[in-house]
C-alpha cells in the first residue's frame, strides 16, 4: 500500500477497493469488512449471503436443509407432525372456502347455486372487517 493510501485511510476515508485488497490479501471474506467498513448493513450481507447460498447449494444440500428444518419443527410442534384425516381435511376446505367468498372471491369448484346452497346464511350472517385475523371469525 502506497503512503499516501494509508494516511487517506487512517483520516477516514476507505475506499471500497482497499478494502477489497485488503481483503483478498488476507484471505478474509469481503462482506463482513464491508460492514466494518460502513459502506453495507448486515442485514444487506446477511441477505446477499443468503441468497447466494441458496443458489450455490446443490439439491442434496438444499433437500438436507429442509429435512433438518422439518426435523427441528417436529422437536418444536409434535401436534403437527400427524397426518390429518378426511374429516378435518373437510373442515379445513369448508373454512378456507367461506374465508374466500368473504373477502370477495369464490371457490373454484362450486357453482353460484351451490355457493347459495351450501353457503349463504353464513356468508350473510358474517360481518367482521376482512382484514382481521381470520382464524379468528365466526363463519
Amino acid at each position: 500500500m502506497h503512503p499516501s493510501t494509508l494516511v487517506r485511510q487512517l483520516d477516514g476515508e476507505v475506499k471500497v477497493g482497499t478494502v477489497v485488497a485488503i481483503c483478498r490479501a488476507y484471505g478474509a471474506p469481503i462482506l463482513p469488512a464491508f460492514v466494518a467498513a460502513g459502506f453495507i448493513t448486515s442485514d444487506e450481507a446477511e441477505r446477499t449471503s443468503t441468497e447466494a447460498a441458496l443458489r450455490d447449494a446443490s439439491d442434496r444440500q438444499l433437500a438436507e436443509e429442509i429435512l433438518r428444518r422439518v426435523i427441528e419443527a417436529e422437536r418444536e410442534h409434535p401436534e403437527l407432525t400427524e397426518p390429518l384425516d378426511d374429516d378435518q381435511v373437510d373442515e379445513a376446505v369448508e373454512k378456507s372456502n367461506i374465508r374466500r367468498l368473504n373477502v370477495g372471491g369464490r371457490p373454484d369448484t362450486l357453482t353460484d347455486e351451490e355457493i347459495a346452497e351450501r353457503y349463504g346464511d353464513r356468508i350473510a350472517a358474517d360481518t367482521s372487517d376482512p382484514e382481521q385475523d381470520l382464524d379468528h371469525r365466526t363463519p
